[in-house]
């Protein structure tokens, strides 16, 4: 894939079968995937990779072990 920075946020990602035009400052990409699931897309991937930034940081507290654990951390009871 070929990144081209268009100013400190925002990248136009190429790549053969989509490009993507990713935001790292709104969590945002053309390809709608990482809007959708709020997880990196290749294209999120790739940006974040150029701006030596952790790729782990920009996804959702929703797949953070942390959030896990306090979703879990009540006493779950069975059902009859």
């Amino acid at each position: 894939m070929k990144v081209i920075p268009i100013n400190q946020f925002e990248f136009n990602v190429k790549d053969e079968v989509l490009d993507g035009l990713m935001n790292i400052e709104e969590l945002s990409c053309s390809c709608r995937e990482f809007d959708i699931n709020k997880i990196l897309c290749a294209h999120a991937i790739v940006a974040a990779q150029h701006r030596s930034i952790d790729m782990y940081s920009l996804c959702s507290d929703f797949y953070k072990t942390d959030y896990w654990r306090m979703a879990y951390a009540e006493s779950i009871y069975p059902v009859p």
